[in-house]
């Protein structure tokens, strides 16, 4: 098995109460996702896992936002949830 980090993204910062407030975390995680696939050089149906770090894990953080970003994007996209594997993780 081989693995390939293709690229690197991060949320905007926001302040308490500010312009995202009413923003999702993994709503704005996955647009980033889908900006990093967007400009990768490989067919989206090849990702098999996503990595995604998040600093304060709390509140609506505190649910896996790296499983349900990459859910999230797998929906609005070409692919099914089924279509990317099972291991999310988020670090």
């Amino acid at each position: 098995m081989e693995a390939f980090v293709l690229d690197g993204l991060r949320t905007p910062i926001g302040r308490h109460a500010g312009a995202l407030a009413g923003v999702r975390p993994d709503d704005l995680a996955a647009r980033v996702i889908r900006a990093l696939v967007d400009r990768a050089p490989v067919a989206p149906g090849m990702i098999e896992d996503v990595v995604l770090g998040c600093a304060c894990q709390a509140g609506e953080d505190g649910r896996n936002i790296g499983r349900n970003a990459a859910l999230r994007w797998a929906r609005e996209g070409q692919l099914t949830p089924q279509d990317l594997a099972s291991n999310f993780r988020t670090e």
